[in-house]
């Protein structure tokens, strides 16, 4: 008998479930919400975005998760509405805020 004929009573652990990411609970993913919604340029749904954004659980971590991914790109290279601030607001408070580079910069 070979040993891929054999069969064995022992079997490997099965591997343990990830540990949720954030953006599992982020509002933004939630059953009812519009994905466009983060992505309009039109003022009404920018404001619109930003209430579900102020409700999040994890508001913090989503913009702490675009300044990091963003870094240092101009405000053409941002996308959309994320921990309540726009592409552009985003970018100034980039280039305003010293603590926010040196966080990013540490990776």
């Amino acid at each position: 008998m070979n040993l891929t004929q054999a069969s064995s009573p022992y079997r490997a652990p099965a591997a343990p479930d990830p540990a949720p990411n954030w953006r599992t609970f982020a509002a933004c993913t939630q059953p009812g919400s519009d994905p466009e919604l983060w992505y309009s340029t039109a003022e009404p749904a920018i404001e619109e975005a930003r209430a579900y954004c102020r409700s999040c659980p994890v508001l913090a971590d989503c913009l702490r998760d675009a300044m990091v991914l963003e870094g240092k790109s101009s405000k053409d290279n941002r996308y959309g509405v994320r921990g309540t601030y726009t592409p552009g607001e985003r970018a100034a408070l980039y280039r305003k805020s010293a603590t926010v580079r040196a966080y990013v910069a540490s990776g």
